[in-house]
Order: structure tokens, then sequence, then C-alpha cells
């Protein structure tokens, strides 16, 4: 399920490439400096959000970015199962601007994951998989 949303995601970025005035990158995103990085932010943000589960290891990180946003959307393993959570910077001249924002989306009686939405003017959301969701977003 997790790899076809990924799959879903970059074909979509593929057929998208150019909407409007916003372009979006199929190149990668100079997101994290390095694994540890990306570990911390994860733990981090379990932290901080109290979300259930300790971090035990990242799966994958599958990046985007349109304009000035780069996106991380990292898919992690706790003790509780897999996870996902997404987490956003915005960019000038592939050096960050600002601290990431992370956003999870949790509490359903699904098997709740964050999703991108890609919108007709080139920008991306964040959306959760179900309804009953609860989308949470954090700076850290």
């Amino acid at each position: 399920m997790k790899k076809l949303f990924v799959i879903l995601v970059m074909v979509s970025a593929a057929a998208c490439s150019k909407v409007s005035n916003h372009q979006v990158h199929a190149r990668p995103v100079p997101f994290f400096n390095s694994s540890q990085e990306a570990d911390a932010l994860v733990k981090s943000a379990i932290q901080k959000l109290h979300l259930k589960g300790g971090f035990t290891s990242i799966e994958h990180v599958s990046y985007l970015r349109s304009g000035k946003d780069a996106y991380a959307f990292i898919f992690y393993h706790s003790t509780c199962g897999s996870k996902s959570m997404v987490a956003q910077k915005t960019m000038q001249d592939d050096e960050s601007i600002d601290n990431p924002t992370v956003t999870v989306c949790q509490d359903g009686s699904c098997d709740c994951s964050v999703k991108a939405i890609l919108n007709g003017d080139g920008t991306i959301g964040i959306g959760c998989s179900c309804n009953d969701c609860k989308k949470v977003t954090s700076g850290l």
C-alpha cells in the first residue's frame, strides 16, 4: 500500500511537471545531511507530538519539491508498527531558510497515514488517508 502511494505520488509529480507558474521538481531535495539527522527529526517529532510507540528505524524517505517548499515523506517503524510523517521546509537556493514543520495523521479507526495532494496550481497539500484521522502539524 505504501509503495503504491509513493508510485502514485511520483507519477502524479511527473505528470504535473509544470502547472501555472509553479514547478514540481523530480530532482533530489537536499533535506537531510545524514541518516542520523533524519532519525533525530523523527524521534523529536514522536516526543513533541506524544505519538504512540517508540522509534525503531526509518524504512525509507521520499522527497518532493514545489516552488520553495521541500517535503520529506518519512516512512518509519515504531514499537507500534509502521508509521509515516511529512517534514516540510522552505528552501532558497537549496538551503533551508526555516526549521521544518512535521505533519502526522493519528487517532482514526483506520491505519492513518499522511498523503500528498497535488493541487491544480502546482502546490502540494498534505492530508490524511482516512476522514476520521486527525491531522496534526507542529514546528520542531
